[in-house]
This record gives structure tokens, C-alpha cells and sequence, in this order.
């Protein structure tokens, strides 16, 4: 006779006596007689099967979940649960697990709605399923050790611990939208990378004062501009100077993934500041078209504004890689140079030979109205994954100031998000606070090593704020006073950071002011010097590729004439067919 047995009594056991049970089984199998760990052990199976569609009752007093054995409430109560991202094979999962499980997928479902992503840092509503509450966890729980492994972690850590660091990997200056996409191992590579970092990179000092650096070349660059040539439209990067070390940081880690050569679109917004910072053009040919004193092969240039124009050059970065930039020109159409961006991109992949489609690759920036409101972003994005279109991912940028010239976004489009239409390609999604510089490199990394890993694209959601108005010359005040009123007392993203970095012991005063004179000097003498004589603001059109070609017409006989035996070769080559073809 088995004495291990279950006595028949079990049916009529009590259900307080049963739950009293489960708990022992939860802190303490062993005290338990096998047969019954067996039994409560069949239990957990089988409720932990059902969180795939599960309904648990909210608020339990107890100190075990809702829906435990002798509980009686049945599986369609309650709120609907979703199953946990990563399955555990059956038997390994325990309920109490399983409803953790469940908390973290809610966290990389909503994380981003609780994000602080605001650089206003106005309160977000928070969604339900990111509280305790929800899932039935009381604070007694908080305690309880748990399999951590679902987010990165090896071992176990507290129910406590692990909210903790849900709250600072989702909610903090990054918010994620990830689940949408549907590659499993894109999407797996994405929730391993972001959640074993935090959200984070480490920074060395000598880093951290390097992003220091540009955050005041960015925004002594306009300042200057401002009070030197006051009026004049620029279409200042004020309010988004984050723009600068994120573009520099997605370059350099692209160099350091083997890119060669990087095709960049953007608007007018913040475009003189990216030509100086970004592409290299230097003080001088920026001041030659402010003074508009370059008169020699005006016609030719174009005639456009400057905040329009395109540009090149070939940068060296502190990896001691060099890189190849080609901005394209923008004549305020804004997002059509997203298409002009990829066919210039899949054109210069073909001439490289780049089958794989790594060496070369497309940077767009947008604008937060213009990439909800203008179509043409759908249909390019229509063509990404067309084999006869396709450039091998791309990168977007969205510099969203929360205004499209005079219009907020709840006046501007029903998404939730500027960046939404990404959705329709599965592309994830980065959010960040542009308050945060450490967090913004820290998505330009992880977009960039996604893009080169599985060549699709992936949009980044710069979130901050315009400083003036559409240009220079119109008042805010007028059109959206309460947002200009929470600019007017908002100080720098420089001066926070310079702030933050004291703090830590990364730099002092002086370092600050070492940096302000130096650029101080440089800008000085490059208007100075333009004054006196104009710097050509403008770039060979064709660059290489046209070396020795001129527009000037000449009179003189060029050679023309082919060798008989080139002529040979040609005509024998229009009768020829494959081995194997019968004609």
C-alpha cells in the first residue's frame, strides 16, 4: 500500500486549510509529505498554462495570489493577462512566478508611457498594468526572491529588486516601443540588449567631456549667430542641441562597425548647425553666406539659402576611423529628401559593390509634424524591404520640438506618437529625453549596432523643444503662450549637463571656461577673417567622381577616337551567347 498516497480527505479539506498548506508548499516544500508537493506542484502547471488568457482577481488580502487552491474564483475574473516574452519550459515555472513574469512583460508593453521622456517634465498618465495592484503583488511580496533571468539577469533577485530596475531600464529618460516587432530574434536582440545595460552605456570622463564639448560648440555656434547676425533666419537647434552628440556617437559607432561612407537628409531645422558640427564646414564658409559677400559662381551654386544646401567631406573620428558624409540638398520640401536619400544610397552601395549593404548606409532626419503629416514617409517606407529598393535599413531621427510651426500635437494628428507610422514595418522605436545627453548616445549606439545587424530600419524620438519660433523672426508668445512660457524659464541642455558633470567630479569650472574662450576666439577670428576676404561657401558638386570636368564650355577637340580593336571587341561581344544557349 502506498503511504505516500493523498488521503480521500483531501476533498473535504477546507479551503483556508488548503491555502494554509500552498503557502508552506511556497516558503518550504520539504516540510510537506511528497504526495502533496506532487499535488500543489500539478497546480502550479496548470494555472501557469492558463496565463496565456488569464482572468485574476485584484486585491487579494492574502499573501497568496488570487486564483490559488480553495480560492474559487474562476479563470474569466479580472483583468486579461498576456503570456510572459519568453516562455519557461513547462514544470520550471511556478505561479507566482509566472504572474511576475507577467509584471515584466506589462513593463516592456507600457514602460514607454511611463517613460521621462518630457523635457518639460510634465506628469504622464501611468497605465494600470505598471502597479502591483494589477497583478495582485502585495507588499509583502516585495521580499520574495524570484528567477530574474527573464530580464537579463543571473539568478534571483527580489520581486522589489526587480521593479526597481523595470522603473529605471523603462520608465527613466528611454522609453521603448519593441514588442510590436514581429522578427522574433530582432526582437529578442533587442529586449537582452536594452534590459542587461539599463538603458545605459558607460562613459569614461574623457567621454563624458567630450559630449560636454559639443553640447557648447552646438550651442555657442547659435548664440553667436543670434547676436551677430540678429534677424536673420538660421532655423536655430536651441531647445535640441542633444541633436549634435547624437549624430556624432551614431557615426562614430557606424565607423566602428565598418561603415564607409553614411547618406544623410534632414530639414532646415537645425541644419546649419549639423553642416558645421557634423559635416565639417567650417566657420568661415558658414560667416561667407551669412555676410553674402561670395559673389564668384553665385549662378552656379544654386542660389539657395544656405539653410537649404547640401555638403560632403570625409571625417576622422576619435577611433581613428575616417568616415565619408554626403548631406543632401533640401529645398524646403522636407521629407521628399528621404527618397532622394535612399536612391543616392543604393546607387553609391552598387558603385562600392556593397552586395551586403553594410558599407553604405542612409541617416534621415525628420521632423515630429512633417513625418506624421506628409505621406511620402509611408510610401518610402513601403519600399524598404523591396529587394529591388531596398538600402539595407535606415536610421531616422525624428527631432521632435512637440510643434509643427504654430501647432501642438494634439491639434496635429490622432497617434499617440509622431513616430507611429514606423509600426507599419515593425521598425522599433527609441524614445528619449533630449534633457539627458548620456541617455541620447546611449540609443544612437543601440540604433546603429540594430541597423547593422539586421539591416532594418529603426527609429530614434529625440524629444525636445524649439526655443524660438518656426525661424527667427516670429513670436511664440502669440501662438502658443503657455508653451512659450515653460521655454522662456527652461535653462540649457548645456547648462544642465555642465551642472550634472560638476557634480561628479568630471570636469571644473575652468575646463568650461578653457573650452568658452577657445570657441570664442575661433568664431571670432573666422568673421574677422571673412570680412576681409569671403571663403567659398560651396563644394564641387560631383566631388571625385568629377575630377577634371568643368561646367566651362571650350572650343577646343577633345579625343574622341576608339581603337579598331576596342570596336572588335564590342561587335564580337553583341553576337555572343552564354555556353549552353542554342539560338
Amino acid at each position: 500500500m502506498n503511504t505516500d498516497a493523498i488521503p480521500r480527505s483531501v476533498n473535504s479539506w477546507s479551503p483556508e486549510y488548503l491555502e494554509e498548506r500552498y503557502r508552506l508548499y511556497q516558503s518550504d516544500p520539504s516540510a510537506l509529505t511528497s504526495a502533496e508537493q506532487m499535488f500543489f506542484a500539478g497546480f502550479d502547471l496548470a494555472q501557469a498554462g492558463e496565463l496565456r488568457l488569464f482572468g485574476q482577481a485584484v486585491g487579494s488580502s492574502s499573501g497568496a495570489p488570487a486564483g490559488g487552491p480553495g480560492n474559487g474564483h474562476a479563470a474569466g475574473d479580472g483583468p486579461i493577462r498576456v503570456t510572459p516574452f519568453e516562455g519557461r519550459p513547462a514544470g520550471r515555472t511556478s505561479y507566482f512566478q509566472a504572474v511576475v513574469d507577467d509584471f515584466i512583460t506589462s513593463y516592456r508593453m507600457h514602460g514607454h508611457l511611463a517613460a521621462r521622456i518630457d523635457p518639460f517634465g510634465r506628469e504622464r498618465p501611468r497605465p494600470e498594468d505598471l502597479t502591483l495592484e494589477y497583478h495582485a503583488i502585495c507588499c509583502e511580496d516585495l521580499d520574495r526572491p524570484v528567477d530574474a533571468s527573464a530580464i537579463g539577469y543571473d539568478g534571483t533577485l527580489t520581486v522589489g529588486e526587480i521593479v526597481e530596475r523595470l522603473e529605471r531600464t523603462y520608465c527613466g529618460s528611454i522609453g521603448v516601443e519593441f514588442m510590436h516587432v514581429n522578427d522574433t530574434a530582432a526582437r529578442a536582440w533587442l529586449f537582452e540588449r536594452f534590459e542587461r545595460s539599463g538603458g545605459r552605456i558607460e562613459l569614461s570622463k574623457p567621454e563624458k567631456a567630450h559630449l560636454l564639448e559639443q553640447l557648447i560648440r552646438a550651442e555657442m555656434f547659435e548664440r553667436f549667430l543670434g547676436k551677430r547676425y540678429p534677424g536673420e533666419k538660421r532655423f536655430s537647434l536651441e531647445g535640441s542641441e542633444s541633436l549634435i552628440p547624437l549624430l556624432d556617437r551614431l557615426l562614430e559607432k557606424a565607423s566602428d562597425l565598418g561603415v564607409e561612407e553614411v547618406v544623410i537628409g534632414m530639414a532646415h531645422r537645425g541644419r546649419l548647425n549639423v553642416l558645421n558640427n557634423i559635416m565639417g564646414k567650417t566657420y568661415q564658409q558658414m560667416f561667407t553666406e551669412f555676410e553674402e559677400t561670395w559673389l564668384e559662381d553665385f549662378d552656379d551654386s544654386g542660389g539657395d539659402v544656405k539653410y537649404h544646401r547640401g555638403y560632403s567631406s570625409t571625417r576622422r573620428y576619435r577611433n581613428g576611423r575616417t568616415l565619408h558624409l554626403a548631406m543632401a540638398s533640401n529645398p524646403s520640401h522636407l521629407e521628399c529628401v528621404g527618397a532622394v536619400v535612399e536612391g543616392r544610397c543604393r546607387a553609391k552601395q552598387r558603385l562600392r559593390a556593397d552586395f551586403e549593404r553594410k558599407r553604405v548606409i542612409p541617416v534621415v532626419l525628420h521632423g515630429d509634424s512633417a513625418i506624421a503629416g506628409q505621406g511620402i514617409v509611408a510610401e518610402i517606407l513601403n519600399y524598404s524591404g523591396l529587394e529591388g529598393y531596398t538600402t539595407g535599413g535606415t536610421v531616422h531621427v525624428v527631432v521632435n520640438n512637440q510643434i509643427g510651426f504654430t501647432t501642438v500635437p494634439e491639434d496635429a494628428r490622432t497617434s499617440l506618437y509622431c513616430t507611429d507610422v514606423a509600426k507599419m514595418i515593425d521598425a522599433p522605436v527609441l524614445h528619449v529625453n533630449g534633457e539627458d545627453p548620456e541617455a541620447v548616445v546611449a540609443v544612437a549606439e543601440l540604433a546603429m549596432e540594430f541597423r547593422q545587424k539586421f539591416q532594418k530600419d529603426i527609429f530614434i524620438d529625440l524629444q525636445c523643444y524649439r526655443r524660438y519660433g518656426h525661424n527667427e523672426q516670429d513670436e511664440t508668445s502669440f501662438t502658443q503662450p503657455i508653451l512659450a512660457e515653460l521655454i522662456k524659464g527652461k535653462k540649457s541642455i548645456l547648462a544642465g549637463y555642465k551642472e550634472r558633470l560638476l557634480a561628479e567630479g568630471v570636469i571644473n569650472d575652468t575646463d568650461v571656461e578653457a573650452i568658452r574662450v577657445r570657441m570664442d576666439e575661433a568664431l571670432e577670428h573666422a568673421q574677422q577673417e571673412v570680412k576681409a576676404s569671403p571663403h567659398d561657401p560651396t563644394i564641387d558638386a560631383g566631388s571625385s567622381r568629377w575630377a577634371g570636368l568643368t561646367h566651362r564650355f571650350s572650343f577646343d577637340p577633345g579625343e574622341t577616337a576608339v581603337s579598331m580593336e576596342e570596336i572588335r571587341e564590342v561587335c564580337a561581344a553583341l553576337g555572343r551567347t552564354p555556353d549552353g544557349f542554342n539560338v
